[in-house]
């Protein structure tokens, strides 16, 4: 009986007096410690492949936050192109919707918008030969505004539009007109308006203009889809001295680069668009 306890007893006790012992009689213990466990490390190395498949490791709260936000950041851009790309239908339709009624025939209308715009104030539209585009189609805005004429030449998916302000243009016959009052001011107020970039300038019949009229484009050389469209307002007049039945009048755009991207060119050529 006492041999058969005394027999664990020995182990134990041996291993008390070792954890009893300074650290510095136990150095010995590392190596004898590594040349028991030598045997071991094939087994170890399997229960560690073993655990790895039965457990697969799990993402860190980490790794899934970045993983979200990136999602989250594609799907953000996504919205916000599907919302650029409504609200550009959404003007397109309202100003094709805004453009007068002709009884004749007139070319089909195609909505553009503006990406560039130079120092000059030449601006680059987004549409070109490809969609039916072709070099002096007038360009409007909503409100049966006139903007302006494509440029020469044209490019295949792009153009450019040359403001019927624009300093290098040539001089325009308008007609001037009081609509405040729903009638022509005077029998018929024909003028022709030289552009300086940021609007026109013209001399006209001082009793017969007002500040505040409307004036329209009236001139053979611009297609019959351009004529009676709103070019701008009649917004300075004053006399000229050594003229005193003249007055200089200063008109200034229906239109502006700031007013909105979107606008139609009245086309007159053919594409692969409708």
């Amino acid at each position: 009986m006492l041999d058969g306890l005394r027999t664990p007893l020995i182990p134990a006790l041996a291993v008390a007096c070792l954890a009893l012992a300074p650290a510095r009689f136990l150095v010995w213990t590392n190596e004898a410690s590594s040349v028991l466990w030598l045997p071991l490390r094939p087994l170890a190395h399997f229960g560690v492949a073993a655990a790895s498949w039965l457990r697969p490791p799990t993402p860190t709260p980490q790794a899934d936050a970045v993983t979200l936000a990136e999602e989250r950041d594609e799907l953000l851009a996504l919205v916000q192109r599907l919302r650029s790309e409504l609200e550009f239908a959404h003007e397109a339709i309202e100003v094709l919707e805004g453009l007068p009624r002709r009884a004749e025939p007139s070319p089909r209308p195609a909505a553009a918008r503006v990406i560039a715009v130079d120092p000059s104030g030449i601006a680059t539209l987004n549409v070109g030969q490809r969609h039916g585009i072709a070099a002096g189609d007038p360009v409007v805005a909503s409100g049966g505004r006139l903007v302006g004429r494509i440029g020469d030449p044209v490019a295949v998916n792009g153009s450019v539009l040359v403001p019927a302000s624009h300093a290098s243009g040539v001089e325009l016959r308008v007609r001037i007109l009081d609509e405040g009052g729903g009638r022509e001011v005077g029998e018929q107020v024909l003028c022709l308006l030289e552009p300086d970039g940021d609007g026109w300038v013209a001399e006209v019949d001082a009793q017969r203009v007002a500040i505040g009229a409307t004036v329209r484009l009236d001139d053979p050389a611009w297609p019959m889809s351009a004529q009676g469209l709103r070019l701008g307002r009649v917004v300075e007049r004053r006399e000229v001295p050594e003229r005193p039945l003249r007055a200089a009048i200063r008109v200034e755009p229906a239109w502006s680069m700031v007013d909105g991207p979107v606008l139609v060119v009245q086309r007159t050529g053919t594409g692969d668009l409708p």
